[in-house]
This record gives C-alpha cells, sequence and structure tokens, in this order.
C-alpha cells in the first residue's frame, strides 16, 4: 500500500505541487485549500498507478490535477472544487506511454480549467458527473484515448465551447449517457457534443436529459421545430443510437417513432434509422 495524507487548512505549493508515488492516498479536507503558483496542484508522474485523490475542500493551479503516464482516480466531493487556470482542472496524460494508464473522475463540485474542465489525452478514462464541468474550450476533452466513457447524471452540467469532445487519430469507443444538461457557451459557432473519430460511439440520452444544440442552422432548425425551443427535451424514455465514423454531432431532434436523428451537415438532413 502507498502513503496517506490527509490536508487541512491553507496551504500553497510551487513547481509541480504535491508529488503521489504508486498507491498514494490524498484527501483535502473540508473547508482546507491547496494552492499552487507552479504548474500543478497535484502531481503524479509516470508509473504512478492507483493513485486515489479525493476532494472536499479547494484546489487551484495552473493545473489542478495532473496525472503524467500514470492512472488513478480523481473524487470531487459536493462542495468540492478543482480549478486549473490555465490548462485542465483535471487531466491524465499518456501520451507517449508504451502502456497507456486509465483514470476515472467522479464528480459531485465543481471542476473548471482555462483549456478544459476534464482532459484524458491518450489515456482511456471514465467520468461520472452530477456538479459541474466546464472549460473554456472543452468541458471534457478525451483525445487518441481507445475509450472512453462519460456519465452526465441528472443536475450535471458540461459545458465549454465545445462540451464533450471524443476523438483524436487513434479510434475511440465511446459511450456518452446523458441525464443532465451539456451545453456549448459559444453561441451558434459551438458544439454541445462533437465526435471525431473512426471508432463506435453510442449516445444516450436518458430521461430529463438535454443538448443544448447550437449549430449553424440553429435559427432555421427552430422555424422548422417551433416546439423544440433551441433545445431538446425527452420523453420519459431511453433511446440509443450508434455512430460508426460521424465527424461531428452539432444538433439532434426526435424522429416521428421516437429514434435519434442526427444533423450532420447543417442542412436538415438525417442520418437514416440504424434498425431500419
Amino acid at each position: 500500500a502507498g502513503a496517506s495524507w490527509l490536508l487541512e487548512g491553507s496551504n500553497t505549493v510551487s513547481g509541480q505541487g504535491i508529488v503521489l508515488g504508486a498507491n498514494a492516498t490524498l484527501s483535502i479536507d473540508q473547508g482546507a485549500t491547496l494552492n499552487s503558483t507552479g504548474s500543478y496542484a497535484i502531481y503524479a508522474g509516470t508509473g504512478a498507478s492507483g493513485v486515489v485523490v479525493s476532494n472536499s475542500g479547494s484546489i487551484s493551479g495552473g493545473a489542478g490535477v495532473y496525472f503524467h503516464q500514470s492512472g488513478g482516480s480523481v473524487t470531487n466531493q459536493a462542495g468540492g472544487s478543482i480549478s486549473g487556470g490555465s490548462s485542465f482542472g483535471v487531466v491524465f496524460n499518456g501520451e507517449g506511454a508504451t502502456s497507456p494508464a486509465s483514470g476515472t473522475v467522479i464528480n459531485g463540485g465543481s471542476i473548471s480549467g482555462g483549456f478544459s474542465g476534464v482532459g484524458f489525452l491518450g489515456d482511456p478514462g471514465t467520468v461520472v458527473n452530477s456538479g459541474s464541468i466546464s472549460g473554456s474550450i472543452f468541458g471534457i476533452k478525451v483525445g487518441n484515448a481507445v475509450a472512453a466513457s462519460v456519465t452526465n447524471q441528472a443536475g450535471g452540467v458540461i459545458s465549454g465551447r465545445v462540451g464533450v469532445a471524443i476523438g483524436g487519430s487513434v479510434p475511440t469507443s465511446a459511450t456518452l449517457i446523458n441525464a443532465g444538461t451539456i451545453a456549448s457557451s459559444a453561441g451558434v459557432t459551438g458544439k454541445a457534443v462533437n465526435f471525431f473519430s473512426n471508432g463506435d460511439a453510442s449516445l444516450i440520452l436518458d430521461p430529463g436529459g438535454n443538448i443544448r444544440r447550437l449549430c449553424q442552422r440553429e435559427r432555421d432548425d427552430e422555424q422548422h421545430h417551433p416546439r423544440l425551443g433551441g433545445q431538446r427535451r425527452h420523453r420519459q424514455r431511453r433511446h440509443r443510437r450508434q455512430f460508426g465514423g460521424v465527424s461531428e454531432f452539432p444538433d439532434h431532434h426526435r424522429g416521428e417513432r421516437g429514434g435519434l436523428d442526427v444533423v450532420r451537415d447543417g442542412r436538415g438532413r438525417r442520418d437514416a434509422d440504424p434498425r431500419q
């Protein structure tokens, strides 16, 4: 077993911040603060697998929690906040690693980043969100990872210029389940969800969840579908749709039979229902 620490009170670090080794556990107590004047507030370097970070206080730095070619989990409790002022709130960066690690982020509080709230770069990852995840560019960014799973629970909000972006040069097998809100903060130039991978991706919309679509044809779509009011609210049922090689997911509407259509070209054209 690795070392365990409980952080209390007000704490300021510099450089790489608090550096964690393999199987280490770091808990930030309620009301405690960890502020970094350097690159990271918390750092797990190459080979430091099994790292566990649990936060009930406040973490801030250039990046909040940074995993470099290492794996583990971050749990941000309700009332907790993690902020990466210039980059990521939480990031698992496995690019260049011989064997990618995996990461898990469970968020009930607030995670934000100057670039992306949460990121998986080369590492497969799992996100379960019931709080707020936001970034100036991406809410959640998954790039060049073989697998990704994002579950946005009821009451959860994910936002950015692109709310959730999944793709890259490596085919990604991805699942996005939404019962909360995923939105773009960039007006009609943004996207709530963007799949840009040659892998297979599943979008599952649970009752009460909505994806606030912001596409280039938003005004025209509202004229054609005035009952949508600029966002989709689904009936009390679950919809499943499989995507293979879809380059973009800028918009969506309900079909007459309750299926999910995807507008790919901004002209109202929809994919055929795969069940046909």
